[in-house]
Formats: structure tokens, sequence, C-alpha cells
């Protein structure tokens, strides 16, 4: 039964931040432009960090599913907003330099968590 709530909290997520990155995105940069929906995406973040973190039920969990996929604004409005400040020809660098810092990002950040954990004896366990 669990794997299936995992593929359905999976699945959900990925739906739900296609949805936020297609319309919401759309929306937001039409009414407050590229910089707010920038802001509005890391307090996405912030406040799904926050719900997690002090998650004590199923339900929370969920919603902190729902706060993260709207979170995913975030890249596509920190590029479309970086590209604003740099000249055509140098949209290229741009755009890898921010996809190399995210991906850097991607893989240092568990790689860290990950060692904090250990040696901070934090038990993972399910139960």
């Amino acid at each position: 039964k669990q794997w299936y709530q995992r593929r359905v909290a999976i699945t959900a997520g990925g739906v739900l931040s296609v949805t936020f990155q297609t319309l919401l995105l759309a929306f937001l940069y039409n009414c407050v432009g590229h910089k707010t929906t920038m802001i509005i995406g890391l307090a996405f973040q912030v406040l799904q960090l926050v719900w997690f973190g002090l998650g004590l039920s199923k339900w929370m969990m969920w919603f902190a599913g729902v706060l993260a996929a709207a979170s995913s604004i975030t890249y596509p409005a920190i590029s479309a907003y970086a590209s604003q400040s740099a000249d055509s020809e140098q949209q290229g660098l741009l755009q890898g330099i921010l996809t190399g810092i995210r991906g850097l990002s991607n893989g240092f950040g568990p790689a860290v968590f990950g060692l904090l954990f250990f040696f901070f004896h934090v038990e993972l366990d399910e139960t």
C-alpha cells in the first residue's frame, strides 16, 4: 500500500508542478513581473520547508507537496529575470551558468546534508 501512495504523491507532484509552471507562472509574469514572481516562488519554497519541518500528520505532508509544486516557479522566474540583464550574445553563457549552479546545488545539497545527518546520527526510519 505504501508503494502506491508514493507513486500517487510523485505523480501528483509532477502534475501540479507542470500546472504551476504553465498557468501560475504566466499569470504572475503578466500581473507582477519577473522579479516579484521570483520572490513569490522563493516564498513558496520557504513556506514549504517550514510546513514540512513542522508537519505532524499525513495531510500536512501532502500539503507540503502542493507548496513544493508551487515553488517550482522559482527557477524559470530566475532565468527570465536574469536574461533581462544580459545582452543577446551572452544569453547562452548566462543560462549555462544558471544551469551549472542549479546542478551543483542539486548535487552538493544532498551530499552535505547526508554528511550532517551521519555526523549527528539522524535516523530516517519510516516507523
